[in-house]
């Protein structure tokens, strides 16, 4: 249905977005750390292989929400959209004959109306401003999803009680968290119960890291985790963007009463999956 870009046109279009003022948003540099991370933060392979399992046509048409390498491939037919030129120039696999990427803005996508069969994200909802971006973003799905369409996200849920930081801290310290990634998470998504807000500001994760966890070298130490890995934490200083955490039920009731079907189905085979369900949606 769209052509592949032309490289040509697709290198001045991320040319002339340009990019966020140094600082302020985290994102124009997660390219430099994206091949490191592991899961929860990139789809495990179970996870690829249970969007595969809930497309029931791989021919038709998908829409992608962000660049996720790993799901460039679920259909023959894919077109992915993402609003940080430097994700698509040094994170997207590159377009061929059955996909494409678009610098754009999902919240209004300028794609025509019941254009694909499957709309497909890891955390997409995750990256947005909760609960008027959620809005936007169902309006804007339900319009180009065809009649009978799916959704198909992995969402990051805060459970009803996801601990105190007192508790978080002494595990951290006793080494029962395993993974760097997995413990940002169980930070943020106590920041998000604590504060009542499922948004929550890197810069504020940041200040809360540094002020719970003042010596690097002594978290090297009693973890087991990279020193390089533990710095990434940097790359939120400053930044005014945020990402969101709600509980199950502060994301149902973001959802419009249209929708046919809606399941959390559990994903596995990586540190809390438990948190991290795949969202289906039949329209």
């Amino acid at each position: 249905m769209y052509p592949a870009n032309n490289p040509s046109t697709l290198r001045s279009d991320i040319a002339d977005a340009g990019a966020a003022p140094s600082g302020r948003n985290h994102l124009t540099r997660y390219f430099e750390v994206w091949k490191h991370l592991p899961p929860p933060l990139r789809p495990a392979r179970t996870v690829v292989e249970l969007v595969e399992r809930h497309i029931e046509d791989r021919d038709a048409p998908a829409f992608l929400m962000g660049v996720t390498p790993e799901l460039s491939a679920v259909t023959t037919d894919l077109t992915a959209m993402d609003y940080t030129p430097q994700m698509i120039r040094h994170i997207w696999p590159g377009d061929t004959a059955h996909r494409r990427a678009l610098l754009g803005n999902w919240l209004d996508t300028k794609l025509p109306n019941a254009s694909f069969r499957y709309g497909v994200g890891d955390g997409s909802f995750n990256m947005l401003d909760y609960p008027g971006d959620f809005d936007a973003l169902w309006c804007e799905l339900t319009r180009i999803l065809r009649r009978r369409g799916r959704i198909l996200c992995r969402v990051y849920l805060t459970p009803d009680r996801p601990g105190t930081m007192a508790q978080l801290r002494k595990a951290v310290m006793k080494g029962e968290i395993a993974g760097f990634p997995a413990f940002k998470w169980r930070l943020e998504m106590i920041m998000a119960r604590e504060s009542g807000n499922p948004n929550v500001v890197k810069d504020d994760l940041y200040r809360m890291f540094i002020a719970q966890f003042p010596d690097r070298d002594e978290l090297v130490r009693r973890t087991g985790w990279r020193r390089e890995e533990i710095d990434t934490v940097d790359y939120y200083k400053g930044s005014a963007k945020a990402a969101n955490f709600p509980t199950r039920a502060q994301l149902q009731a973001t959802m419009p009463r249209s929708f046919a079907a809606v399941r959390f189905v559990p994903t596995t085979g990586y540190e809390l999956c438990e948190r991290c369900p795949m969202l289906v949606i039949d329209m």
